[in-house]
């Protein structure tokens, strides 16, 4: 894709276009291709290029400008204008792996609804819209974006569709057999998803991707939206997502079934597709009556052993890794040269320090000693606690960190963790053989109250254990080097 873009700067620089206003000229060119090939005699005889060059001039120089270049300057950068994914260079935020594959998959099921379908929210994946034009050639499609700057361009570039803000949703008269939402935790992105379910036509489906942080809101005016869908039966599943180090949940609703049941479970993104496994399923007359939207209480109760040891009442659900310890996060701006602990260095006995380089990193997290540093594993997790001689290292991309607070300490986690109760909880958010969890999942497991002196001894038996199956290992890794030499002879 690099190499593309590159060659595309290359070319609308020799025709006199510099690399800050190529997307300007895909807007125009856009804009054009549209307006003047509505018209039958142009679609079946064709323009000059004299006949294009004056009509950029007369229907695009007061919104963007001068057309650039003469005559049959202008007619060669609209013909490569046109050849480019008109979203390459615009300035936007890069989409992950999964919102790309979920906006596929939406794209999908609107192929299969009614013609009149909408996608909102759409600065979250702007750079996914071509794909969704193309995809649904035969469809009316409108798209709605919350930062009002891209309205206008997202119109001039895909003028067969129709652009609109979040802002208009509520007044508007359209009614959509399918609809796709992704929504930010702003507050207002509860509302909006309100006024769009109203929206839906007779036998119309929305889904909606939205923070998890957005659901778990404590503001009255987001909850009593929430509160207001379970009651009216309308919300068909719940699929919780680990997107990096952000929770999001995708909600699928429809017409309102009373005697209907909700299906809460896990969503994974492979290779570009979508993967859902179903975890548990509720009425939903009992999902209103239990007035959360809390995943984790939903995806736990689908655990029959985690159901057993919340009710037997030796966990308090209130009291969660999260309220003596926090995530580190990663700091912004902070590109430079740093000894790294990559997830290849964490192991179950220790952060080996053979594997810690020198590296070139941003957004790092900056660990200190007696942290504890988590990566995901195939079925499940492993952590290490940071010793003294790893203080202000960076922590890279995948692995999470955890700081100890109120006297609980790295080595009492690791063994909660590593222990049974542990690992019931992270087998609940496990699925297709990998463990869901993100920093801000794993502070709301919840973890047994102890006393000091208890935190103390399994402390002490972590350090004692983990230090002597690092000794093992680095000895093991010894031999198995050395007995190379010895077998070749040398």
């Amino acid at each position: 894709m690099e190499q593309l873009k590159e060659e595309k700067i290359r070319k609308f620089a020799e025709l006199g276009v510099a690399e800050a206003d190529i997307f300007r000229e895909i807007m125009r060119a856009r804009h054009l291709d549209y307006v003047l090939f509505s018209q039958p005699s142009n679609r079946e005889y064709g323009l000059t290029q004299e006949a294009l060059c004056e009509a950029a001039q007369k229907l695009t120089a007061e919104k963007l400008g001068v057309v650039p270049g003469d005559v049959e300057t202008y007619a060669a950068i609209y013909t490569l204008a046109l050849s480019v994914d008109p979203m390459m260079f615009a300035e936007t935020a890069p989409v992950s792996a999964v919102t790309a594959a979920l906006v596929r998959r939406a794209a999908a099921e609107a192929e299969k609804a009614g013609q009149t379908v909408l996608f909102a929210g759409a600065e979250q994946y702007l750079p996914c819209l071509t794909d969704i034009f193309v995809t649904l050639r035969g469809k009316r499609i409108a798209v709605a974006v919350a930062d009002a700057s891209w309205q206008e361009p997202v119109a001039m570039i895909y003028a067969r569709g129709r652009s609109m803000t979040m802002e208009e949703i509520p007044g508007d008269t359209e009614t959509y057999d399918y609809i796709f939402y992704a929504g930010t935790k702003d507050p207002a992105c509860a509302s909006y998803w309100q006024a769009m379910e109203a929206h839906l036509a007779e036998g119309g489906r929305m889904e909606a991707l939205l923070p998890d942080e957005l659901l778990r809101s404590d503001a009255e005016a987001v909850q009593s939206v929430f509160r207001g869908a379970a009651e009216a039966r309308t919300v068909a599943s719940m699929y919780h997502v680990v997107d990096g180090e952000v929770e999001k949940d995708l909600l699928s609703s429809g017409a309102a079934e009373p005697s209907g049941r909700m299906v809460f479970g896990e969503l994974a993104e492979a290779d570009g597709a979508v993967r859902t496994f179903d975890r548990a399923a509720l009425g939903r007359a009992d999902f209103a009556a239990a007035d959360s939207w809390d995943y984790d209480l939903y995806g736990w109760n689908g655990s029959e052993a985690v159901q057993t040891i919340l009710a037997a009442g030796l966990l308090d659900p209130d009291f969660a890794v999260g309220s003596v310890f926090r995530a580190v996060p990663a700091m912004k701006g902070t590109l430079g040269t740093y000894r790294v602990i990559r997830e290849e260095a964490v192991t179950d006995s220790c952060i080996r320090e053979d594997l810690v380089k020198e590296d070139v990193a941003a957004d790092v997290k900056r660990v200190e000693a007696g942290d504890l540093v988590l990566v995901k594993r195939a079925g499940g997790l492993c952590c290490a606690v940071v010793p003294p001689s790893l203080a202000g290292t960076a922590a890279a991309e995948g692995v999470m960190v955890l700081r100890p607070l109120e006297g609980y300490t790295a080595e009492y986690l690791k063994g909660y963790l590593d222990g049974p109760i542990g690992q019931l909880f992270l087998d609940a958010m496990s699925a297709g053989g990998v463990c869901r969890v993100c920093a801000s999942r794993l502070l709301r497991v919840p973890v047994r109250r102890t006393s000091a002196e208890r935190i103390g001894a399994v402390t002490a038996a972590v350090k004692q254990s983990t230090a002597a199956l690092a000794a093992a290992e680095a000895d093991w890794r010894r031999v198995k080097r050395d007995a190379v030499g010895l077998m070749m002879g040398r």
